[in-house]
């Protein structure tokens, strides 16, 4: 059955099967349960089993104690930060910039030589954001 909130995540008797483009996982409630699924799915289809779900299309999953999970991007994260010009010695500020100061262009300063590409780090942002 699909998900009425989501049109990527399918449930069946205890098994969650989540599916993106061409790339798909599943959860049981235990090990034979997914193993019967993988196998109904290998007759009709051509699949591999990537093992443990420990990074999925460059979310990395983590399964607490509890049974929680925590998803991260930080592939996508390093990749920002590297569209940014951001390296090893680039140094952090303790203290943030005002959020109520206005920014200007500064006409007379000096040209900033180093391009990077405006839309592409806008694009990652939003995917970062969408997760």
């Amino acid at each position: 059955m699909q998900s009425k909130v989501d049109p990527c995540p399918y449930y069946k008797n205890g098994l969650l099967m989540v599916i993106y483009t061409d790339d798909c996982i599943m959860a049981a409630k235990n090990s034979p349960m997914l193993e019967r699924a993988m196998a109904e799915l290998a007759v009709k289809l051509k699949i591999t089993d990537e093992g443990k779900v420990d990074k999925y299309l460059g979310e990395k999953v983590e399964r607490y104690p509890d049974g929680s999970y925590k998803l991260s991007q930080p592939l996508l994260i390093d990749q920002i930060l590297q569209t940014m010009g951001f390296n090893n010695m680039t140094k952090p500020k303790d203290i943030p910039a005002l959020s109520s100061k206005i920014l200007n262009r500064d006409v007379d300063g000096t040209k900033h030589e180093n391009p990077w590409e405006y839309r592409r780090l806008l694009g990652q942002l939003n995917l970062l954001g969408l997760s």
